[in-house]
């Protein structure tokens, strides 16, 4: 599996996402193969220059065909980090 983007959104649907590995290639899992990303509170929330911020309720990545995947119990666990 290819993966693309590293994405996140609010409970509006207004979203926000980076690259994960090379923007053009992606990152690359070979089978069971895992890639763990450690997210702190200041990567929960995304700025636009039009937008006063976006706070993630929702994470998911997107792979090399453009198919969103949410990340599983995300909603739960960016509630704990809030909490922290």
């Amino acid at each position: 599996m290819i993966l693309r983007l590293l994405g996140g959104s609010d409970s509006n649907g207004k979203g926000s996402s980076q690259f994960l590995g090379e923007p053009n290639s992606g990152l690359r899992l070979g089978e069971h193969e895992r890639h763990v990303v450690t997210l702190e509170k200041e990567d929960l929330v995304s700025f636009h220059q039009e937008d006063e911020g976006i706070v993630f309720d929702y994470l998911w990545v997107e792979d090399s065909l453009g198919r969103r995947y949410q990340l599983k119990d995300a909603k739960g666990n960016i509630k704990r980090v809030w909490k922290k």
